[in-house]
């Protein structure tokens, strides 16, 4: 049950709905209020329109109240008659029984919202739900309109976010909705996606399950030929919605696809007396085409009804090309009815598919569309997603049922009342500004700059990187998630729906263009929106991995959490250091964990969680110390402790709880087959770019100094700078007649470049002059070990030489049986056995 937390008392909710019709605005409202007063709430709703759902409220016990403006425009706000949103509240409501929450639903709702007082009652809390995507001049209709030029509030930065901070939450019906006001998003802006209510839906569908009505309204619309595909769509008929587009690219396809069978079109939702109001101009233009054409028999207008929905239930394809949408109802309607869609990524249509389009293997759940408003584009593009061809051959009349079975798996798990109680609870606690729970150790706001390689990448993806976010032990945290380049992000927001995650935000800027090495500009115009009840900031990269264990180490004594980190660069002196090549992978236990110490190049940008409130009382920036190489986040540590922020160290053995990709670790792990190829830094999955490495001279690099901390990467980093391991072994089949030989004749192609690679020369005692080795086994295990052991070999050597009376089998029994206090001798045993 919802109840007001400090009283206890039942929550009191106040709906204010533009209009009462059955439009999908309303309905969504309307499925929302049905929700509440199940909770427990006692809702009311307001509105200043008469329509259909007023009896559908008041059956569910829901109250209703027609608001009325005497003379002149309701929605014009100011006027003597016209108080505004809380003097309509003050009206119908006593101080004492003043509701707890209002949700406005849809745009026509902004001058109401940009006349509240600056300085307003802690109650009621306001949230306001917008189903529109034309509140951007970008995203305007083909005739030019969109909803700045009734609401100029909406045309300027300043008085837009007047407008977002007007009201305790704004509520977006989709994440591509939601996006495109992002940048006046300040931790007020949350997405909750529509959905349906089952049994409502059914019984507006009225035949759904009764398979023997189904095929006789089939056979009718069908003009008694049943074989025929019947294809639907639904909605006002007017320009957005562009039924006469979808009409002339079926014109021009329909052979090719639907073959011999034939289809029939059903434009559902023409002008009639119970509603469908739509453009009545474009309305006779398309019924003109028809007629001209002579496309009667493929084309029907189905008046608007409260039953048409039967219509989409017979379908064996549902259609929606609308140039602007939010998150179209009818497509998810279409869906749970088993019938598969096929629609435009208008809005949040992505949003509402799992896996769309053909994946090489198996149809999807459903086809996407480019937006577009030229028939030939779109009938090549419908061509392409269903017509055969010779390397995909399938049958579409046994295909489409399979996809609409995926469709219906996808929206029963996400667009239904069952699925959208808890998602309401979450609406109803984030306009209450009820905090985290559990948030022991304060919010973080992470940061998560990305791009469009991102989203493919077979190795570092977007998703993989925000699945292991999702997997965080520690909850209280928000991702706010900002592109970097201009270039679309196509998925970017059906992947979001499919993690279905209200954490995950997306900031778009409009004016996004160039920018400096490291993106710290855009990083820094982001920071400002992190909510504002965060303790923690955290920027990073969308192809960086993190370990769940990562939050749990947050410390609010402390200014600054420093992580040690897998990293593709073990130490800026690596050659002198650790060895050229694979080989420092293997130098230390720890070598692949690079230690933090907060400097110039031996930090990362998302190796620290900062204090945000510091950064913020601070002003800090990163660009502010940024320059050509991108080296800010270095350079920002070094300056906060400078200026005396705390630091808490996170590392050392088993503590390594963060990747910094790409590097060889998360490559290693990223599956069987990837190989880290170390001169240039990659992971490689593709088999062609494995072989033309291999072509290239790189090979498999294996070390005697494996354990448990780099088994893994064990054969799997290549590189062209330390011999092959085939010469490690190139004594393996050698007779023992020819191994006095192979002392005179070392096997090594090049001595010089095999010392350098193996840090000989940095190594007391041990082959300190220009020398090459012998070609001997004792040279070999000596050229295998570490400084250590290597001693250890040269005295146990000296002791036994005399004993072996030069025998060189004798001499490497003596020193690899020696040798087996190693992890991983294996392959030394086997040389020992040949």
């Amino acid at each position: 049950m919802i109840v007001e937390a400090e009283t206890k008392r039942e929550l009191q909710v106040a709906l204010f709905s533009h209009s009462l019709d059955l439009d999908g605005g309303p309905r969504l409202l309307y499925n929302v209020g049905i929700i509440l007063a199940e909770q427990g709430a006692k809702v009311t709703v307001f509105s200043p329109f008469e329509g259909s759902l007023r009896q559908l409220y008041e059956e569910a016990n829901i109250r209703v109240k027609l608001l009325k403006v005497k003379g002149g425009n309701f929605w014009v706000v100011g006027r003597k008659n016209n108080v505004g949103l809380d003097g309509i509240l003050h009206t119908h409501f006593s101080q004492a029984d003043m509701p707890d929450l209002v949700i406005l639903n849809t745009i026509m709702w902004a001058n109401y919202v940009i006349e509240r007082p600056l300085v307003r009652a802690p109650t009621p809390r306001v949230a306001w739900m917008l189903h529109e995507s034309e509140i951007v001049e970008r995203n305007k209709a083909p005739n030019g309109y969109w909803f700045g030029l009734d609401f100029p509030h909406l045309q300027q930065m300043d008085t837009l976010r007047q407008l977002t901070t007007g009201v305790d939450s704004i509520i977006f019906v989709a994440d591509a909705v939601r996006a495109l006001w992002s940048h006046a998003d300040f931790g007020n802006f949350h997405t909750f996606r529509g959905f349906i209510d089952r049994k409502q839906t059914e019984e507006r569908a009225m035949i759904v399950h009764n398979e023997a009505a189904k095929q006789e309204l089939r056979y009718t619309v069908t003009g008694g030929e049943p074989e025929k595909f019947i294809l639907t769509t639904t909605g006002t008929i007017c320009t957005r919605k562009q039924q006469g587009l979808l009409v002339r690219a079926l014109e021009q396809v329909g052979d090719e696809i639907f073959g011999k069978d034939g289809f029939v079109l059903l434009l559902i939702g023409a002008p009639s007396e119970a509603g469908g109001k739509g453009e009545m101009r474009y309305v006779e233009e398309l019924e003109r085409y028809i007629h001209q054409n002579g496309l009667q028999h493929m084309v029907q207008l189905i008046p608007f009804a409260s039953d048409t929905l039967k219509y989409v239930a017979i379908a064996d394809l549902h259609f929606s090309v609308s140039i602007n949408e939010a998150l179209p109802l009818n497509t998810m309607e279409a869906m749970l009815f088993g019938v598969p869609v096929m629609m435009t990524r208008a809005g949040g249509s992505e949003e509402e598919l799992h896996k769309p389009g053909y994946d090489g293997d198996d149809f999807g759940d459903g086809f996407l569309l480019s937006l577009t408003s030229d028939s030939s584009t779109l009938a090549a593009e419908m061509k392409a997603l269903l017509k055969p061809r010779a390397d995909r051959p399938f049958d579409l009349r046994k295909e489409l049922p399979e996809i609409g079975k995926r469709g219906y798996a996808t929206a029963d798990a996400r667009f239904t009342k069952e699925g959208a109680i808890s998602r309401v609870t979450d609406m109803v606690s984030q306009t209450m500004g009820l905090p985290f729970a559990n948030a022991t150790s304060g919010e973080v706001c992470i940061v998560v700059r990305t791009y469009q390689g991102q989203m493919t990448d077979p190795v570092y993806s977007l998703e993989t990187f925000l699945r292991s976010v999702l997997h965080f032990n520690y909850k209280a945290w928000t991702a706010l998630i900002v592109q970097t380049d201009s270039k679309e992000m196509v998925g970017l927001y059906g992947l979001l729906s499919k993690l279905n995650d209200p954490r995950l935000k997306v900031v778009q800027y409009p004016d996004l263009g160039s920018y400096k090495t490291g993106a710290f500009v855009i990083t820094d115009r982001v920071i400002p929106q992190c909510p504002q009840n965060a303790e923690w900031l955290l920027v990073t990269n969308g192809d960086n991995i993190y370990d769940p264990r990562f939050l749990d180490h947050l410390d609010l004594d402390y200014d600054v959490i420093a992580y040690d980190f897998y990293s593709r660069s073990t130490h800026i002196l690596d050659p002198e250091i650790a060895g050229l090549g694979c080989r420092k992978y293997f130098e230390y236990y720890d070598s692949l964990c690079k230690k933090n110490t907060l400097k110039h190049w031996h930090t990362d940008l998302g190796a620290n969680i900062m204090n945000l409130k510091r950064w913020r009382l601070e002003q800090r920036s990163f660009e502010a110390l940024n320059e050509e190489d991108g080296s800010a986040d270095g350079k920002v540590m070094e300056s906060v402790t400078y200026y005396g922020w705390s630091v808490k160290r996170v590392g050392g053995r088993d503590r390594c709880l963060f990747s910094h990709n790409p590097n060889v670790d998360s490559c290693a792990r990223a599956g069987p087959t990837t190989i880290w190829v170390d001169d240039i830094q990659e992971c490689i999955l593709d088999e062609t770019e494995k072989k033309r490495y291999i072509r290239g001279g790189h090979h498999p690099y294996f070390s005697p100094n494996v354990n448990d901390a780099t088994k893994h990467i064990q054969g799997r980093c290549y590189d062209n700078a330390c011999p092959k391991h085939h010469e490690f072994v190139s004594l393996r089949h050698v007779s023992p007649a020819k191994r006095l030989e192979n002392e005179r004749s070392p096997p090594f192609s090049n001595s010089r470049n095999l010392m350098d690679c193996l840090g000989l020369r940095r190594t007391e005692g041990r082959f300190t002059s220009s020398t090459p080795p012998s070609g001997s086994f004792s040279a070999l295990i000596r050229l295998k070990t570490p400084a250590w052991a290597g001693r250890r070999l040269e005295q146990r050597e000296k002791s036994t030489r005399c004993a072996s009376s030069g025998n060189a089998e004798g001499s490497f029994s003596l020193l690899a049986a020696d040798f087996t206090f190693y992890a991983d001798r294996q392959e030394l045993r086997e040389i020992r056995d040949q």
